[in-house]
């Protein structure tokens, strides 16, 4: 680790687990290409609001790599597999119900790529990745639902 990488992660009081995840964000987000300006919103927005998430509480990030033995890189995949579900079952990237704005399908494009990762690596069986697309597509189905305005 850095000289620099050191300061920041104390200054920041971070474990040493956070500190790992954080940076597998980076990577993770190095590794993806997003294909248009909205994808490349909606992944950049997905990395940042994950590492606020991992930067806030330890206790996740000390569970995934100390007592479960995954690798900071799956443990990043699933921080920001959450937090694109999240977004998507909140209705906000929605045209109308069921259809996604470009923002949207470009959390969805980052959303199925960490089940890839996570189906890679052992963490998500076949059955696992299936059921949390379908899932997710199911969730999209029913957001995005107009509300009147009283």
């Amino acid at each position: 680790m850095s000289i620099k990488a050191t300061v920041l992660r104390l200054l920041r009081r971070q474990t040493f687990e956070q500190y790992q995840i954080i940076e597998a964000v980076s990577v993770f987000g190095q590794s993806v290409t997003a294909n248009s300006p909205d994808e490349q919103i909606a992944l950049h927005e997905a990395l940042s609001a994950s590492r606020f998430v991992i930067a806030r509480n330890s206790m996740p990030s000390r569970k995934l790599l100390v007592d479960m033995g995954w690798s900071p890189l799956d443990a990043a995949a699933l921080f920001i597999l959450q937090w694109c579900r999240r977004e998507l079952q909140s209705g906000r990237h929605h045209l109308y119900r069921g259809v996604l704005m470009e923002k949207g399908k470009g959390y969805r494009r980052v959303f199925d790529t960490c089940v890839d990762c996570l189906s890679k690596a052992g963490h998500y069986d076949g059955a696992r990745a299936e059921h949390e697309r379908n899932a997710l597509a199911e969730a999209i189905q029913q957001a995005g639902e107009l509300t009147p305005c009283i």
